[in-house]
């Protein structure tokens, strides 16, 4: 728990100095790989990827030298993703504590989240004026922070709960609705808890939670639809991958101004803003730096921000070598759940929340939850 809080996208890791929650970060590495290092593969993966690390630190380190802590934070974290899946394979009663955890603190932030929400737009609850980085919100000790969303006529307070950003909460949540889907519970409490997130998403006033709803709602009907009528399974998949195709090029040729006016205020000016960054960048690299990257956090470094792309951002800066076994990663963790694959695979568009404990850990106990042969005897609760 403590890993998670220390690091975003949580606001407690901007309180929590670097001596506390880095060494947290590597006594919890460290221990996964003494508990999974009997297995061959985690100490082949150790063996191949130290050689590894060191030529990207090396390659990196040219590229950008006062990058040396980001370096070591990404590494470390893939090492300890790596090793918590093989650790949390042969501890089944572990496992089966962080799963029933990880259900109830999905449950808790949407309580909150829709709690917050209700409580500052119907002023039943006061609410300090407070700055968190650039960002200017409203904070409640209990219900945690708000920020403002502004439409044509009127605004209504986001749900960040004690996250740092509404888009963070908004990608937790969303996600999360779908991956609810592969916890062994009745078909009641499953129903309820993912109406009680889908109300916890809605309370961010996210415009990426919307689009995703939207297309994975789109997609499920439209499925539905096409499979009574084409009996055919990979002709139907066909049908609605031009459906998507066809539907996001219609969304991404409605001019900017009129996306705005139906959707609100959003960042959507800055990410392309950023986008251009990062394509300048790619376009003055060479070979290598395509290949292998400038480093993480080298978008912060140069130009003092970050990208808000997920994948522009890995290839700018873990190169497409790392991206694409990060993203195989990903989809492998991911893939029994297709609904959940497709949310977070849409989602990182938007968000940057790659390089974190809370991604890590939700896609090991996705991987480890839906595997076909499951080494773990589960209850229903």
């Amino acid at each position: 728990m403590a890993i998670l809080f220390g690091f975003q996208p949580f606001t407690s890791s901007v309180s929590m100095p670097s001596a506390v929650r880095v060494p947290l970060l590597l006594l919890c590495t460290f221990l996964t790989i003494v508990f999974s290092f009997k297995k061959k593969k985690v100490f082949y993966f150790l063996l191949i990827g130290g050689v590894a690390f060191i030529a990207f630190t090396y390659v990196w380190l040219r590229s950008s030298p006062q990058s040396l802590s980001d370096i070591i934070y990404v590494i470390v974290l893939i090492i300890f993703t790596f090793c918590l899946y093989n650790f949390l394979k042969r501890a089944p009663k572990l496992f089966w504590f962080i799963c029933m955890f990880w259900l109830l603190f999905i449950l808790f932030v949407s309580v909150f989240s829709i709690a917050s929400f209700v409580a500052f737009n119907f002023h039943l609850a006061p609410y300090k004026e407070t700055i968190i980085g650039p960002y200017d919100y409203y904070y409640n000790p209990i219900f945690g922070y708000i920020h403002l969303k502004a439409f044509e006529t009127t605004s209504w307070g986001r749900s960040c709960y004690f996250m740092l950003e509404p888009s963070y909460l908004a990608f937790f949540l969303t996600t999360n609705y779908f991956f609810i889907d592969s916890f062994p519970v009745n078909p009641a409490m499953k129903f309820a808890s993912k109406l009680i997130v889908f109300a916890g998403a809605m309370s961010t006033v996210s415009t990426g939670a919307w689009v995703v709803f939207g297309l994975m709602f789109g997609i499920s009907i439209g499925y539905w639809l096409i499979s009574r009528v084409i009996r055919n399974r990979k002709v139907t998949n066909m049908i609605i991958l031009g459906f998507i195709i066809v539907l996001l090029i219609g969304i991404f040729s409605i001019p900017k101004e009129e996306m705005i006016n139906m959707l609100g205020t959003s960042s959507l000016s800055d990410r392309e803003s950023r986008m251009g960054e990062s394509l300048l960048v790619l376009a003055g690299s060479d070979i290598p730096h395509i290949l292998f990257g400038n480093s993480p956090a080298y978008m912060e470094k140069v130009f003092g921000h970050a990208e808000s792309d997920q994948f522009f951002k890995l290839i700018v800066e873990e190169g497409i070598f790392i991206t694409l076994i990060v993203v195989a990663f990903v989809i492998y963790c991911t893939k029994f759940n297709f609904k959940y694959m497709m949310a977070v695979l849409i989602f990182l568009n938007s968000v940057v929340l790659m390089w974190t404990p809370l991604f890590c850990v939700n896609i090991v106990l996705c991987r480890i939850l839906t595997e076909p042969k499951k080494l773990i005897n589960y209850k229903s609760m």
